[in-house]
């Protein structure tokens, strides 16, 4: 079994980016990163994953920042109207300063339709379901991929835990595109069993 620091690797990424910090900060380009805040009557288990959200978007804020390039983080109440959702997306789609817009997922069913709005080459976490011109899966499925392939083997077989979620889904699409076998852990699955030895 391989074990991956991933601490090691974003300090690897996050110096490599500072190569290009001076291009980032000369093109003024900004990057949208929109949140929703769980909704009051959210179980535990939905609340658990709106703060996971959360603390992804603020790493991807540190992270923006630390390379040069501007985040506009947006927080938004799941009470907000669905015109003021489709309106803050026109806006991110017409304004020339953003390069790339991040949905964090989860986000209240009732916007689900207004991603669809979100123009293709600045849809970077492919969150409309549909590949652009830049990734054919969304940019944290390809990040992880891209690790777990230079460890890899072509006769590898490799675990993806909540492969059946968007970001796992796209682990696997990508991996095994690249001839890497995998099988899929969900909450809840046996671990003990030698099966998948």
């Amino acid at each position: 079994m391989t074990l991956i620091d991933g601490q090691l690797i974003r300090e690897h990424v996050k110096q490599e980016c500072q190569k290009y910090k001076s291009i980032f900060q000369a093109s003024q380009k900004e990057v949208a990163i929109i949140r929703f805040e769980a909704s009051e009557n959210a179980s535990n288990e939905l609340g658990a994953r709106y703060e996971a959200a959360r603390i992804s978007a603020e790493q991807k804020v540190a992270i923006f920042n630390a390379i040069g390039i501007t985040p506009n983080y947006i927080v938004l109440s799941p009470n907000i109207a669905v015109e003021q959702f489709d309106g803050i997306v026109q806006s991110i789609n017409e304004d020339g300063k953003v390069t790339a817009a991040i949905v964090q997922y989860p986000i209240p069913a009732k916007f689900t339709s207004s991603i669809g709005m979100l123009e293709p080459q600045k849809d970077i976490d492919i969150v409309r379901r549909q590949s652009n011109n830049f990734f054919e899966s969304c940019a944290t499925a390809e990040g992880i991929a891209r690790i777990v392939e230079s460890y890899a083997q072509r006769d590898s077989n490799v675990a993806v835990v909540g492969g059946g979620g968007f970001v796992g889904n796209g682990v696997i699409q990508y991996l095994e595109a690249s001839r890497i076998s995998c099988f899929c852990l969900e909450d809840g699955d046996d671990l003990t069993s030698n099966s998948r030895s």
